[in-house]
C-alpha cells in the first residue's frame, strides 16, 4: 500500500499560520460581544429585534439554524443570533445602526468599515487554509490593534500568551466582553478550567452577561457537570426569558436525563410550537 507523508513545507507553514488564525478568531468573537454589549445596553435583553436587519441576513441566520437542528453531531455555533452572522454580516449590521448605536465608538464609519474589510480578506484566506504572508500577517495584526486600541482594550496578540490585559481606562463591561471572548477561545482549545475561569470573571463584572451564563451552561454540560449546567440556563433565561439558544440548551440538558416534560416544555417554547 502506498504511503504518504506530509511534506515538511506544509507542516511548516501551518506552523507559522497559528498565531494568525488565533488573532482572527479572537477578533471575530469579540467583534460579536461588542456588538451584543452595545446594542443590549441601549435596547436591553430583547436588543435584537430592534436592530436594524435587513432581510436577507435574517434568512441566513434562519437558515443556518434549521441546518444545526438537522446535523446534530456538529456543535452549535453559540448562544445568540450574533453568532450566526458571518464576518462581512458583522461588519454590514454595524454600518446599518450606526447613527443608533456604533457611531460614539469611532472616528467616523468610513474608518471602522475600511479596517474590516481589509480584515475580512485576510480572515478569508485564514478561514480557507491558504497561507498568508508575513507581510499580511502583520497587517492582520495592525487592522486589529488599530480597533483594540479604538475601543481601549489591551490585548496581547500573540498567541504564545493569550491573556488579556486589561486597559485601566477601560470601562468594566468591556473587561468582560473581552474576557467572555477569551473564554470561548479557550473553550475551543479544550482548555475548560481556563475557559470556567473567564466566563466566572466575566460574569463577576457584569452580572446580566447572558451569554457569559449560558457559555459557562454549555460548559458544564459537555462536562457532565449538569447541576452547575441548568443552574447558568436558569440564570441566562431569567435575564432574557426568549433566548431560542438557551431554551434548546437547556431543553437538550433535560432531554438528556429523561426530564422528557421539561425538555418538550423549553423546546416547544424554543421553536414556538404551540400544538
Amino acid at each position: 500500500m502506498q504511503q504518504f507523508n506530509l511534506p515538511d513545507e506544509i507542516a511548516e507553514k501551518g506552523n507559522e499560520m497559528l498565531n494568525a488564525y488565533y488573532i482572527s478568531y479572537c477578533f471575530e468573537n469579540f467583534l460579536r460581544l461588542f456588538i451584543e454589549q452595545v446594542s443590549s445596553t441601549e435596547y436591553g435583553n430583547e436588543y435584537w429585534s430592534k436592530l436594524k436587519i435587513n432581510t436577507e441576513i435574517q434568512q441566513k441566520i434562519n437558515a443556518r439554524k434549521n441546518q444545526e437542528n438537522v446535523n446534530l453531531w456538529i456543535s452549535i455555533r453559540g448562544n445568540s443570533n450574533l453568532f450566526y452572522l458571518d464576518f462581512d454580516e458583522l461588519r454590514r449590521l454595524i454600518e446599518s445602526n450606526w447613527d443608533d448605536l456604533f457611531q460614539p465608538f469611532f472616528p467616523d464609519r468610513e474608518w471602522i468599515s475600511v479596517r474590516l474589510k481589509d480584515i475580512y480578506k485576510i480572515r478569508n484566506l485564514i478561514a480557507h487554509n491558504s497561507y498568508i504572508t508575513k507581510k499580511d500577517q502583520s497587517s492582520l495584526s495592525i487592522f486589529v490593534r488599530n480597533i483594540y486600541d479604538q475601543l481601549k482594550i489591551n490585548f496581547d496578540l500573540s498567541q504564545k500568551k493569550p491573556d488579556f490585559v486589561i486597559n485601566s481606562r477601560s470601562s468594566e463591561n468591556w473587561d468582560a466582553m473581552a474576557l467572555a471572548a477569551l473564554g470561548n477561545t479557550y473553550y475551543y482549545q479544550k482548555k475548560y478550567d481556563l475557559a470556567e475561569s473567564c466566563f466566572k470573571k466575566a460574569i463577576e463584572l457584569d452580572n446580566a452577561m447572558v451569554v457569559a451564563y449560558a457559555a459557562l451552561g454549555n460548559l458544564y454540560y459537555i462536562l457532565h457537570r449538569y447541576t452547575d449546567a441548568e443552574e447558568n440556563f436558569n440564570i441566562a433565561l431569567r435575564l432574557e426569558p426568549e433566548n431560542n439558544l438557551v431554551l434548546t440548551a437547556l431543553g437538550n440538558l433535560y432531554f438528556s436525563q429523561k426530564r422528557f416534560a421539561e425538555a418538550e416544555k423549553m423546546l416547544k417554547k424554543a421553536t414556538g410550537f404551540t400544538r
